[in-house]
C-alpha cells in the first residue's frame, strides 16, 4: 500500500477528537478526581488458549466480544514482568514479584530484573523463564474514549517490538501516529504446542489533526497507566493482584527462595 493510499483511508473515529481532548480531560478529572485510574477500570482483551484464535473483550452485553482482528491507536505501551514462586492457580494470590517497567522488580526477590536468575532461560518450565515477560499495549479502538489493555505474552513479545522499531526506522513514525492492526493467526511452536501468533501491521497514518489528538491522549493516560500494578492473564480478578509491599534484593543468588 502506498503512502498516498494510506493518507486517503477512511477517517478513524477518535471520539475524543469529536468531543474535544480538553473536554475529555476535564470530565476525567471531574469523574475520577485525584484517585486516578485503577487497573480494573479499563477493558482488557483476554488472550486465547490452545487452538483458539480470538480475544475476549468485555462489552455492554452479557457475552464478551470475540475478535480475531482489532484496529486502534496505541496510546501507551510498556514491558512488564510477573513471577509466581509456586505455580499459579486461579484465586491463589498475587504474583510473588512484579515489575511495571521490565527493569526493576518489586516483591520477592525484587531488584534488578536483568540480574535476577528467574529472568534467565532454563529457570522455568520447558527451559523457559520463570519470570514471565509481557508487552502491554493500551489501545483506543474506533469510537471509544478509553483504551483497552492487550497483553502480548512472551511467546509473541518480539512481534510488537519489531513493529514499533520498523515504524520508526522505515516510516519515522511514533506508535501514536498511526492506526495499528493486530491479528491472531494459529501457529505451532517448535515444542509442538498450539498457540495464537500475534501479527502487527500498519493500517494507516493519522492525519495531522488526529496525530495531535492521539498525542494528547497519550499525555492524559500515559502518566497514570505507567504506574498501574501489573494485570495480566494470570491475574484475572481483583483479589489476585493485591499490591506487593515487600522488596528483597539479595546479593547472593543462593539466598533467593525457590
Amino acid at each position: 500500500m502506498t503512502k498516498d493510499k494510506l493518507a486517503k483511508s477512511e477517517p478513524f473515529a477518535i471520539k475524543a477528537l469529536e468531543m474535544g481532548v480538553d473536554t475529555l480531560a476535564d470530565l476525567i478529572k471531574q469523574n475520577i478526581g485525584d484517585e486516578g485510574l485503577d487497573q480494573f477500570d479499563l477493558s482488557r482483551a483476554v488472550n486465547p488458549q490452545g487452538e483458539n484464535v480470538e480475544w475476549k473483550i468485555e462489552s455492554l452485553d452479557e457475552e464478551p466480544e470475540k475478535l480475531r482482528e482489532v484496529e486502534g491507536i496505541i496510546v501507551f505501551h510498556r514491558k512488564v514482568r510477573t513471577y509466581y514462586q509456586t505455580e499459579y492457580k486461579k484465586g491463589g494470590g498475587p504474583p510473588t514479584c512484579t515489575s511495571t517497567d521490565g527493569k526493576n522488580g518489586v516483591g520477592n526477590p525484587g531488584g534488578d530484573c536483568e540480574l535476577c536468575p528467574f529472568s534467565k532461560f532454563g529457570s522455568g518450565k520447558n527451559e523457559g523463564k520463570a519470570c514471565k515477560e509481557t508487552k502491554q499495549l493500551y489501545i483506543i479502538r474506533s469510537g471509544e474514549l478509553f483504551p483497552t489493555l492487550f497483553n502480548v505474552t512472551s511467546v509473541n513479545i518480539r512481534k510488537p517490538n519489531k513493529y514499533l522499531i520498523d515504524l520508526l526506522s522505515k516510516r519515522s513514525l511514533a506508535f501514536n501516529e498511526v492506526i495499528t492492526k493486530i491479528r491472531l493467526e494459529p501457529d505451532t511452536s517448535s515444542g509442538g504446542y498450539d498457540y495464537a501468533r500475534t501479527d502487527f501491521s500498519l493500517s494507516r497514518v493519522l492525519t495531522d489533526e488526529e496525530k495531535a489528538a492521539a498525542k494528547a491522549l497519550t499525555g492524559i493516560f500515559g502518566k497514570n497507566l505507567s504506574t498501574l500494578p501489573v494485570l495480566d492473564d494470570d491475574a484475572p480478578t481483583q483479589e489476585t493482584v493485591a499490591p506487593q509491599e515487600q522488596t528483597f534484593a539479595p546479593d547472593n543468588p543462593e539466598e533467593i527462595p525457590y
